[in-house]
């Protein structure tokens, strides 16, 4: 059994209730109680259950639904007749419910417990699932013990839950990683939140419970507390970071420490500033460190000088190798901020482009402004290209030189990445304006055959005027299947539809009358395998040399894809007329003045109008005149390019005078020519969307505030389930630690970021952590940029929705010049936990025994004031049963000698059924005499508590104040609906009187036997009525006389299931408990341990079996006039 602590003044208040309510329950007249629960208003039940927001349900105990409210029947679509009868098991429940929840919650609301889950609900009628919140309690109605169930829709509330979630996720999991101490406060320096490393040095639990205090409620002292208000106002009133703040300290040996410290503002979305985020670090390693990089770096520029006179002869000898190669060389240089130059370039570039090589260095950009302007944009894309994949480029374009002189050149480059960012490539030039010419002519006489082969592709024909086919180009067979030779010199009517010939013997009939040649007639033409394919012919006449017609030919095309395209987009228009009709979204035109043309039916839902009030009216009407001109430049836009717009998000007014986003698309409606002479779009109302956002953009500056501003190595890792990690981002400390820029790491894996050796020592940590799937610490030694850096590394998983790990957050702190301290620190620690642990028990034993005295105080108190009236009721009890004995002696009397009473008399006499009445007042005095008597006994008991609990060490009869103790516990013990009972056996030895604290002694007895109830209640709650009866509940106290060492011993054991072996050498540590929160603090065992211990020179021990109880057993000197030291 586990330790709880123990509140006596709210039991002992809690047991006098009930004892009273019993009484009063006992002379109680039942018509009275009968006639109050008959007053309860049908009407006012149902007027309660209709004016709810929540769907209500009403069962009987077995799940049938007996009412429910108009919330209800509006949810799931049904009608109060439909609802009724039905079980909301199997008929508003989606199948995919776990199918044994629903009757475990049930049973546990039949038990007595309210219940509150969330549930996959069904509509009846259409089957559809949606999230419910659901309150499961039992109550009664009209005499009726029925299920009442509220039943609330959460579709719009997941969506937000799950972005808030993961945003809390990771802020948490990023300061809590962060080695550094963090902190934030509001506009009056009162604590809002810290890291756990803050926390552990304010003197905190848990980093939550800073929430609400100032630095005066933490262990500053009252000089550094207004010290730092002091600062914090200076920041919040300039609204400006006060960053790296060096300063100088004197430590505790004498040497000089440096401090770096940060505070900045946090402001709101308007920039209003809120609150300031503080953050401190000791870097006076990192002071030492600069001191000899100093050093390092005057040694560097004596090396570099003796190398630059090496390089300037390399440079002299390249230069009169350059002069005699064809063409040019040169190495071009792009920056990271995209300006670009030409740190070389040979004496070549005068024949090529007409410049001297002085001019390219002073301005790069004159070999740009000669290249030819078609060819400009494609040259930028190689560059670009090359930049981005460090590949290779062999690029041809054209010069265009001032004289007019047009050259052909090739280039080839091979770039390189240069320490600083930037990329340099090295290149050679060479004109090759001859080739490009005879290319010319090559693609001149090529396009000629490419003509006639593209024309090739159609079906060239011919006839005679008696419609005998004289020609068909090979197409033929491609088209229809059919050699060509079938059909030479046969008619051609028998390839030609029936329905289409009419149509195109007409055309033939126009083109020998007018001797010209007639348009494209469609007809069907005949496929070798029996179908027929649209085709789309011309025709001209065949003349001989007088210009008589001879015959016919033509070109034919085959346009089945342009029917079956036609065809198409006619299903495709009725299809989106009713998509149009049907869509959630609004789909609308305007004209180029932005008049609505047409308005879909869903307008009407977004923004409450009636598609006809609005056409015919400008969108200037109802847009907010801040997204106005947005909204036309936007419009502007398709009108200009012609092409479809996206994105556009305004403001528009509601028709109840309320202002709503929504997100437009708009394309283009063109004429025959391609000009745009309309706009069609669709808008979606994205009001919840908005205020999503809004939400994420203050938690992702609130985050980018501590990710930037963070003195430590911040950096995130993504990371798939086949163990392949990159990089997506590097705070600004970690680019410091690793000399790599976040660019240049980003969207890399790790031996892609830092090489072989490093990235896989690397990737092994971070494969630890995925399949640890916990956050992990470890000591990491790398070398960067030459220099070698120790870490302290914590690596934390993020996981996704499905609970898979996706992203891995990971911080650093240095710890090079920390690891000489660490022994020298743990000592400290321990020392400082020593004295925590000391000042927390005596705090706990102050707050005891205060409330101890407390108790006392209230105790008698209570006591005195039940005492007296009682006193009063049983003393006039004995005089009441006096005088009704009297009066029943004289109505014998009366009945002796007046039998025969007037009728009247005598129905009076049955009415009162006077005989029931003579009999019944005597057992009614009788039950009165026995409450008062039972209420005597409680305040005997209070009272001997009371008079107990005192500082006097005395000597008292230890079995009273057990049995006083028993007496307030006695409710515990009985047996009600919810739990068995308990069996309490004594068995109390001669003891003399004790010399102790009697109250504090009471209290040990107490948390011992309250911990024995609870282990027993905890253990029937798990067993059948059969496993109770058989082996009850059962607590045993026994006392002795040990006579040998004259202490007395007192035992206090139970038949629970005893206490865990791995813990029974916690059970009396302070603040340790198994039991949940709210119902222990893990004080009750260490204060009576040390009651018994010190206060009394005795001894506390506990024996315990799993399965078989535990036995606490006190032993406590009978005089300690020789050794007591008071407390």
């Amino acid at each position: 059994m586990t330790e709880p602590f123990v509140t006596l003044d709210r039991n002992v208040y809690q047991s006098l209730q009930r004892e009273l309510q019993e009484l009063r329950q006992q002379v109680a007249d039942p018509k009275q109680q009968t006639e109050a629960a008959q007053r309860d208003s049908k009407q006012s039940l149902r007027t309660i259950l209709d004016s709810v927001y929540d769907a209500i349900f009403i069962h009987d105990l077995n799940g049938t639904i007996l009412d429910v409210n108009q919330k209800m029947l509006e949810m799931y679509g049904v009608s109060r007749e439909e609802a009724t009868g039905l079980s909301i098991q199997t008929d508003y429940s989606s199948p995919d419910n776990p199918l044994d929840r629903l009757p475990a919650i049930w049973q546990r609301v039949l038990d007595g417990e309210s219940q509150l889950f969330e549930w996959k609900a069904k509509r009846p009628g259409d089957g559809s699932l949606f999230d419910v919140e659901v309150f499961l309690r039992c109550i009664t109605l009209d005499g009726q013990d029925v299920i009442l169930a509220n039943v609330r829709d959460l579709r719009d509330r997941k969506q937000i839950e799950r972005q808030w979630q993961e945003s809390q996720q990771f802020l948490r999991l990023v300061i809590d990683n962060i080695p550094q101490l963090i902190f934030w406060k509001d506009r009056n320096s009162v604590y809002l939140g810290c890291n756990q490393n803050f926390a552990a040095v304010a003197g905190l639990d848990n980093s939550e419970t800073i929430s609400g205090k100032t630095d005066y409620d933490l262990p500053w002292t009252t000089e550094e507390a207004d010290w730092y208000r002091q600062c914090d106002r200076g920041v919040m009133e300039s609204g400006e970071s006060q960053l790296h703040i060096i300063e100088t300290q004197q430590q505790a040996d004498g040497k000089q420490g440096w401090l770096d410290t940060n505070k900045i503002p946090l402001c709101d979305a308007e920039g209003n500033v809120v609150g300031i985020l503080g953050t401190i670090e000791d870097i006076t390693d990192r002071k030492k460190v600069e001191e000899t990089l100093k050093q390092l770096n005057e040694e560097l520029e004596a090396r570099v000088e003796v190398r630059t006179a090496q390089l300037r002869e390399n440079q002299a000898q390249l230069q009169r190798l350059s002069e005699n190669i064809p063409g040019m060389i040169y190495t071009f240089r792009l920056n990271p901020d995209g300006t670009m130059s030409y740190p070389y370039v040979s004496s070549g570039v005068r024949a090529v482009f007409g410049l001297e090589p002085e001019q390219l260095h002073q301005d790069a950009t004159l070999a740009f402004d000669r290249v030819h302007p078609e060819d400009i944009a494609d040259l930028q894309r190689a560059i670009a290209r090359s930049a981005q994949t460090l590949e290779a480029v062999e690029n041809e374009f054209r010069l265009l030189l001032p004289s007019g002189e047009q050259k052909w050149v090739r280039v080839n480059s091979q770039p390189y990445s240069q320490p600083d960012g930037a990329i340099l490539w090295y290149c050679s030039l060479l004109e090759i304006s001859d080739r490009k010419a005879i290319e010319a002519a090559l693609i001149e006489s090529e396009a000629k055959y490419r003509r006639f082969v593209e024309n090739a592709n159609d079906l060239i024909w011919s006839f005679n005027l008696e419609g005998q086919l004289t020609y068909l180009s090979p197409q033929f067979q491609t088209l229809f299947g059919f050699e060509p030779s079938e059909f030479l010199g046969k008619p051609f009517i028998p390839l030609v539809h029936p329905d289409d010939l009419p149509r195109c013997e007409a055309n033939l009939k126009q083109c020998l009358v007018t001797g010209e040649r007639q348009g494209d007639v469609e007809f069907r033409h005949k496929c070798q395998d029996g179908s027929w394919r649209w085709v789309s012919s011309n025709v001209s006449p065949l003349k001989d040399e007088n210009g008589n017609v001879i015959g016919f030919h033509g070109i034919l095309k085959d346009i089945r894809d342009r029917k079956q395209a036609e065809e198409a987009l006619a299903q495709s228009e009725a299809k989106f007329r009713r998509f149009v009709e049907d869509a959630n979204d609004l789909i609308y035109s305007v004209t180029a003045e932005g008049i609505f043309t047409y308005l879909s039916p869903q307008i009407k839902a977004i923004l409450g109008y009636e598609p006809s009030e609005l056409l015919g009216q400008s969108i200037a009407h109802f847009t907010h005149p801040d997204d106005l001109p947005t909204a036309f430049a936007f419009n502007q836009r398709v009108f200009e390019t012609v092409e479809k717009q996206e994105g556009l998000e305004v403001r528009v007014k509601h028709s109840d005078g309320s202002w709503r986003w929504i997100s437009c698309n708009n394309s283009p409606i063109a004429d025959a020519e391609g000009n745009c002479i309309a706009i069609q779009g669709i808008a979606r109302d994205i009001r919840d969307r908005k205020a999503a956002e809004a939400q994420l953009r203050e938690q992702e500056q609130f985050l980018r505030s501590i990710y930037d501003g963070a003195a430590k190595a911040i950096f995130v890792i993504e990371a798939t389930k086949n163990k392949n990690f990159r990089y997506l981002g590097f705070n600004p400390v970690a680019e410091e630690f690793t000399g790599r820029a976040n660019q240049q790491v980003e969207g890399k894996t790790p031996e892609e970021a830092f090489g072989r050796e490093i990235g896989s020592a690397l990737r092994q940590n971070y494969t630890r952590c995925l399949e640890a799937e916990t956050a992990i610490t470890y000591e990491d030694n790398n070398v960067f940029e030459n220099d070698e850096l120790w870490t302290l590394t914590t690596l934390a998983p993020l996981y996704d929705e499905q609970g898979k790990i996706y992203r891995l957050i990971g911080t650093a702190q240095d710890t090079t010049a920390r690891k000489a301290a660490e022994t020298q620190l743990q000592q400290k620690t321990q020392q400082l936990e020593q004295t925590l642990r000391e000042l927390q028990r005596t705090q706990a034993q102050m707050l005891q025994n205060e409330k101890m005295s407390s108790l006392g105080q209230m105790v008698a108190g209570v006591a005195h004031e039940i005492n007296n009236p009682i006193n009063f009721i049983h003393g006039n009890l004995t005089h009441a049963g006096e005088y009704i004995q009297d009066l029943l002696e004289l109505l014998d009397l009366y009945q002796h000698y007046y039998p025969d009473p007037p009728e009247e008399l005598n129905c009076a006499i049955e009415s009162l059924e006077l005989e029931f009445l003579k009999e019944d007042l005597n057992k009614l005095l009788k039950s009165m005499r026995t409450g008062t008597d039972r209420i005597r006994e409680i305040v005997l008991g209070l009272r001997n508590f009371a008079r107990l609990d005192e500082a006097e060490f005395k000597a008292v009869n230890i079995h009273e104040g057990l049995d006083s103790t028993l007496m307030i516990l006695q409710n515990r013990f009985r047996a009600s609906e919810n739990r068995p009972g308990i069996e309490v056996v004594k068995a109390y030895g001669n003891l003399p009187p004790i010399e102790c604290y009697p109250g504090q002694l009471n209290q040990v007895f107490m948390n011992i036997l309250l911990n024995a109830i609870d282990a027993l209640e905890e253990r029937d709650k798990k067993r059948t009525d059969r496993e109770i009866e058989e082996n009850p509940s059962q607590i045993r106290i026994t006392t002795q006389v040990i006579v040998s060492r004259q202490m007395a011993k007192i035992t206090i054991s139970d038949n629970g299931p005893g206490i865990p072996k791995n813990l029974q050498n916690r059970i009396f540590d302070p603040f340790f408990t198994t039991k949940t929160v709210g119902q222990g603090t893990g004080l009750g065992l260490s204060i009576s341990y040390q009651t018994v211990a010190e206060k009394h020179n005795g001894l506390l021990t506990c024996i315990s079996s799993p399965g078989k109880g535990a036995q606490f057993t006190l032993q406590i000197p009978i005089s300690q006039r020789t050794s007591l030291v008071i407390a």
